[in-house]
């Protein structure tokens, strides 16, 4: 339609006053349509390794949500496109259209969506510069604001009570969560509070009224994600939990059952946990 979702001027900046947010993921359906009609100029990209497939209109994910993709700044408040404005706004408005189209525009095939599969690979990126100089640890330290830890997605319980957690996952999926907390320990990345994220597909009703525009689908067709954090006694003693010491800030830290007095702060706060896991063979 001669609208463009970003500006090249700008290396690819979202142009919301041509598509607002809102309309973003119509405009790639119909781009990546008429792409697979041999209409010029439906889909441009500059130089060579392009990866659309021609001929077919849906497409991988990573065709459809890296390549088909832009990027929003915070110098932009207020525009007269949403009420309550601002490029933030925009940014969430065409991450759900995006989920909203995801079947006019995924294959579904990279990555092989199977039986049973109701995860979605689609996210936003916060993109930091390196100061001259700087190491990628240094970088992490001064930019990172958190450890976060992903759950698989579930459904949704639809009892609006019941949040998932780590007390929802297997001991293989523990045991390989305690693995990567004690590799990102050990490679200094303790500094940093951890949190979990979940994913549910469909909502309960008053989260569907608070977060999910329903007059294009149901509740039980929305997906979320949700930011918590949690305490958490692992069975080899280690441990996330508040931090109560000097400096207390409210947040949770993963403590390393390999150093003595990580175990200690673990088993202080949970001492029956803690002789059941000294009296355990591993």
């Amino acid at each position: 339609d001669g609208n463009c979702i970003t500006k090249s001027e700008y290396n690819c900046k979202c142009n919301y006053d041509a598509v607002p947010g809102i309309d973003y993921g119509n405009q790639l359906v119909n781009s990546f349509t008429q792409a697979s009609q041999g209409i010029a100029g439906a889909l441009y990209y500059e130089g060579e390794g392009l990866c659309f497939i021609y001929g077919e209109h849906l497409q991988p994910s990573f065709v459809a949500f890296d390549y088909a993709s832009c990027y929003y700044t915070p110098d932009n408040t207020g525009d007269d496109v949403l009420l309550n404005g601002g490029s933030f706004r925009h940014m969430i408005e065409a991450q759900n259209t995006l989920w909203q189209n995801r079947n006019q525009l995924l294959n579904w095939n990279v990555p092989l969506k199977l039986s049973g599969d109701i995860s979605y690979w689609g996210w936003n990126e916060c993109p930091a510069s390196y100061r001259n100089g700087q190491s990628l640890d240094e970088h992490w330290e001064e930019v990172a604001d958190a450890n976060i830890i992903i759950l698989p997605p579930m459904n949704d319980s639809k009892s609006g009570t019941y949040s998932f957690s780590l007390c929802d996952l297997s001991d293989h999926a523990l045991d390989a969560l305690l693995a990567d907390l004690k590799t990102a320990h050990q490679n200094g990345k303790g500094s940093k509070p951890v949190l979990i994220m979940e994913q549910t597909s469909g909502m309960d009703l008053d989260d569907c009224a608070k977060y999910w525009d329903n007059s294009k689908t149901t509740c039980n067709d929305g997906y979320r994600k949700g930011i918590f954090s949690q305490n958490y006694y692992f069975k080899d003693g280690s441990c996330l939990l508040y931090y109560s010491g000097d400096g207390e800030n409210g947040e949770v830290y993963f403590y390393n059952a390999d150093l003595e007095a990580d175990k200690k702060h673990c088993c202080d706060a949970w001492p029956r946990f803690c002789a059941e896991a000294e009296s355990a063979v591993y």
